[in-house]
């Protein structure tokens, strides 16, 4: 189930499972803001990601399907705690999900650990 609300120039959707949805209309970006845990690629190099939420997949699909670059990337500004960085978030192979490198500076800026959750935001440019 979703809510919707309208507050200035911003549109603000939230679901139940505790992912939010903001439009800043005036930039042209799209924010998301979900919940995930941490995991490891099993092979060579021990990179570290995150997977977003179905929901948040396909709105992001949605939003991006026409803009997508190579492999259907997209670029994204991300923060978790205190820290952003530029990067983009691509299509798991086998799933429509998208997923995000963590960065190990960014894990160990903010103490993040395999398999603990973590809130994060994405914005989206168009």
């Amino acid at each position: 189930m979703y809510k919707i609300a309208i507050c200035g120039y911003h549109i603000r959707t939230g679901t139940k499972n505790g992912n939010i949805f903001r439009m800043n209309i005036n930039s042209n970006s799209f924010t998301i803001q979900f919940q995930t845990k941490v995991w490891v690629y099993p092979g060579k190099g021990g990179w570290h990601f995150l997977t977003l939420p179905p929901n948040v997949s396909k709105k992001v699909k949605l939003l991006t399907d026409r803009s997508r670059g190579s492999w259907g990337m997209v670029p994204v500004l991300a923060q978790i705690g205190d820290t952003s960085w530029k990067t983009s978030i691509f299509p798991e192979k086998d799933s429509s999900k998208f997923v995000l490198p963590l960065k190990a500076d960014v894990r160990k800026r903010e103490k993040i650990r395999m398999d603990r959750k973590v809130r994060v935001s994405i914005t989206i440019q168009f």
